[in-house]
């Protein structure tokens, strides 16, 4: 079996998480109760070149 090569990306949101605790628990708790989509840093990074995707996130 022929080895893949390895791409690791990674998405961040255009606004910064706070650095402490309860500041992360409130925009969590904001962003979940109006159903929040905040917009990604763009990318060039073409995924439709790749043929599986792993992806991984925070559970909040």
């Amino acid at each position: 079996m022929k080895r893949q090569a390895v791409t690791y990306f990674r998405s961040e949101s255009e606004i910064l998480n706070p650095n402490d605790w309860d500041g992360c628990l409130d925009r969590a708790n904001t962003e979940r109760a109006e159903d929040a989509r905040p917009e990604l840093i763009p990318t060039d990074l073409d995924i439709a070149s790749y043929d599986t995707i792993f992806l991984g996130y925070p559970i909040w």
